[in-house]
Parts: structure tokens; sequence; C-alpha cells
């Protein structure tokens, strides 16, 4: 069954590709789906583990075919570039700046080197292929239908300790990464159950979304991340109702009764389950303490390092000499690897996505189903902002925080500036005078 349905998403895969040109939305849902793609599909190909990174050249090669295709053909003239894609270039070259003063200055170039060609793909490139709603309204679509083959396939795939089994090395399995499958499934999950507000409730296609629902979760859950589940179950519960309300303009009530069902279902699973070792509270506990005295440890080599470091940091990716690793909580990470400078200016892009995604949430002329499908970009990012809190780094995993906040400043700068101009028209058109009507001052003739 697997090999049928990793056949299906290659077929699928192809079709995809050959439609970037005309569709850029396609190539953005791509992007999201890179790194489980890529973890799907290793396990039943050995060319793809041994060159582990052609899935995603593959992708960031259909993602710049796509942009450099629009800059031929006129879509990104007099583009309004937005705020926080200045602050983001800022923080990057401020980060490669610091390797002058980083105290692993080897650590600082080879996290750089590794991780730019993700950065472009996935920061820079990927939310230019998301400025008009019907590119985002296609993005969209992929990421549900394209995404739940995914899914499936991660459901269907020998699980190790956590990720998916990809090879095996001197009868030692070799493992993708859990993380990445899991936020994967909750990006699906996110599309899938808030889509179902954007157009008529409780028809099939409602009804085989929240199964898709259902499929996400059992992935997430499959792979250990307990981080991505409670962060789905708790942004689900929070952006459900306000979609619902703000953005469908619909009721909430459908929304905090599908969230009530869902949290029972959870609370007797917990009961009625024998949770392993791992899922049980104190053992969490215990992992997020440990994660604060790596930061802990860090932040006492910062302070010591006195004034001038508090402000400019100790230099990016510095906390590997001291810990062998990132601290995997990407605001303190920020703060001591890049002072009050990066850190400020993770602040303001954060404040500005925010400011930007309700704004645009609550646009009345917008059309019900776009607000939706913003919602689902707003929860996804903050999905991934919560999850920076346990894992990643920020010029790692971080970066699909950054994806999305952009994506947000593309879509508020060309929707808005579309809205804006469409409201202008229909203020002039009614201030234009009848030809109908007499001149003022003449009799209409009988």
């Amino acid at each position: 069954m697997l090999q049928i349905i990793i056949s299906i998403i290659l077929i699928s895969l192809f079709v995809l590709a050959v439609g970037v040109l005309g569709k850029p939305g396609i190539a953005a849902a791509l992007a999201w789906s890179m790194i489980a793609l890529e973890s799907v599909l290793q396990q039943s190909n050995q060319f793809l583990v041994s060159n582990s990174s052609f899935v995603n050249f593959f992708i960031a090669g259909l993602v710049g075919l796509t942009i450099g295709w629009g800059i031929i053909r006129g879509k990104y003239r007099k583009l309004k570039i937005p705020k926080q894609l200045w602050l983001y270039l800022i923080l990057i070259a401020y980060c490669a700046l610091s390797y002058f003063w980083s105290q692993s200055q080897i650590d600082t170039f080879d996290r750089l080197k590794l991780q730019l060609p993700y950065i472009i793909t996935f920061c820079l490139l990927a939310p230019l292929c998301l400025i008009n709603a019907k590119q985002l309204n296609t993005a969209i679509t992929v990421l549900i239908y394209f995404g739940i083959l995914i899914v499936i396939a991660i459901n269907l795939s020998t699980i190790g300790m956590r990720g998916i089994i990809i090879d095996s090395v001197q009868g030692k399995a070799v493992e993708a990464n859990p993380l990445a499958a899991a936020s994967f499934s909750a990006y699906v999950g996110f599309a899938s159950l808030f889509s179902i507000w954007g157009k008529k409730l409780w028809n099939f296609n409602s009804l085989l979304k929240l199964c898709f629902v259902g499929f996400c979760v059992t992935a997430m859950y499959s792979s250990g991340s307990r981080g991505q589940v409670i962060a789905f179950v708790g942004i689900s519960a929070i952006f459900l109702p306000l979609i619902a309300g703000v953005a469908a303009r619909r009721s909430t009530i459908l929304a905090i009764v599908a969230i009530g069902i869902a949290t029972f279902a959870i609370v007797i699973f917990v009961e009625r389950t024998e949770l392993t070792t791992r899922w049980q509270y104190h053992r969490m506990m215990e992992d997020q303490i440990g994660r604060f005295d790596m930061l802990k440890e860090v932040m006492k080599h910062w302070i010591s390092a006195g004034p001038t470091a508090w402000i400019f940091g100790i230099g990016s990716s510095s906390s590997f000499k001291y810990l062998n690793i990132y601290p995997h909580i990407v605001l303190g990470e920020t703060l001591v690897e890049e002072g009050i400078v990066g850190f400020t200016l993770l602040l303001a892009i954060i404040s500005i996505t925010v400011r930007q995604a309700f704004r645009l949430m609550s646009t009345p002329n917008l059309p019900p189903e776009v607000r939706v499908k913003i919602g689902i970009i707003v929860a996804i990012f903050t999905f991934n902002l919560l999850l920076s809190f346990k894992q990643g780094s920020l010029l790692g995993s971080a970066s699909t925080i950054f994806c999305f906040a952009l994506s947000i400043g593309w879509l508020h700068s060309r929707l808005l500036k579309k809205n804006k101009q469409e409201n202008r028209q229909y203020v002039v058109s009614q201030q234009l005078p009848d030809s109908n009507l007499a001149p003022l001052g003449k009799k209409t003739p009988t």
C-alpha cells in the first residue's frame, strides 16, 4: 500500500511541477512540503538516500524557475516590499557580520553556509509566490490534497524510535527528521480544518477534510512530537472560533462545539491509553527544563562577556562552542548570540506580522474564503512561533517562522493595495454625474 501511495505522490509531483509556471501558488506549497516529502521518498529509493538534498534542490529549482518566469512576465513590477522583509535581511546580514566577533567562527561560517540555500528558498523566494488571492487559494488547495498523500505515507511508513526509517547502516536504523514530518502534518491539518469554514459547512468535502485532520493528528502522535500535537490542538482551539467569527463572518458556535468534541475525545484517549514515558507529564517538563538549562549555560557566557556582548551578542552559532548544539529556544538564542540588536529586530518582525495578520483577516471587503485562507497562514505562523520555544535555531528550522511571516507581509502589501484601489474607484464612480441628468439650471425637455 505504501508503494502505491508513493507512486501516486511521484505522479502528482510531476503534474504539479509542470503547472508551476502558470500557478505560482503550487511552488509555495511544494516548498512547505519539501522536508517531509524528502523523508517519505527516501525510504523507497537508495539514490535519494545517497543524494539526500536531491528533492530539496529539485523543489528549490521549481521555486526559482517560478519567480524567474514571473519577473520576465512583469508580475513583480512596482512591488511594495514588506517591512519585515527589510528587517529580516538586516537580521541575516547581521548574523553574517557577527562572524568577526563570534566565539566560534568555524560554527558561524558552517551554519550560514549550510542554511543559506534554505533561507533563500523558504524565506526569500517561496513567499513571493503568494502575491494575490488566487495564488493563495492554489497554495492552500495543493497543501491539502497533495499534502494529505504525504501524511498518509507517513502513517504507513515504518517508524523507528520516532522518525521514518530510511536506511540501515551496520544494523542500525537511520531515521528521517520526525519534527519536520510532524510539523508538515500540522500544516495540512490546519488547512483542512480551517478551510471548512470558507464555504458551505457539513457537505461531503467538509467531512472528507475532517478525516484528513484525523490522519494528520495520527502522524504527529506516531512521531512522538509532543510540541507539535499540543501546539496544533491549542492553536486550533484559539483560531477556529476566531476564523469562524472574524474571517468567515459566521457563528462561532459550530467551531466551539467542534473543539469541545475534540477535547473530550483527547481526554478519553489520555485516560484509557497507557502512554509511553515520553508522553507523561513529568517527562515533558524534564525535557523542557533541560532546554532552559542549556540556555542558562550559554547566557552565563553572554553575561560575563560584558556590555558590548549584551548589545551586539557573542556571535551567531556561538552556542555550539559551549553546548555542541543550539539551545532549542530561538528567542533566548537570538538574545545571546545577536544581542539586544538582533533580539529587537526579531521582535519587530513578529509584532509587524501580527498586526498585519489581524488587519488582513478583518478587512471587510475581502471575500470570506480569502480571509479564511489568510487565517490558515496566520495559524501556521503562530504554530511555528510557539515551536521556537522548544526546538530549532534562528538560522535553522526557525526559517519557517520567517517564511510565513513574509507570506503575510506580501499578502498584506498586495491585497490591501488592491482593496484600496477598488475602494477609490468605487468612490470616484459614485461622485461622477449621471449623463442622463440635465445640467444645473436647465430644464429637461419633455
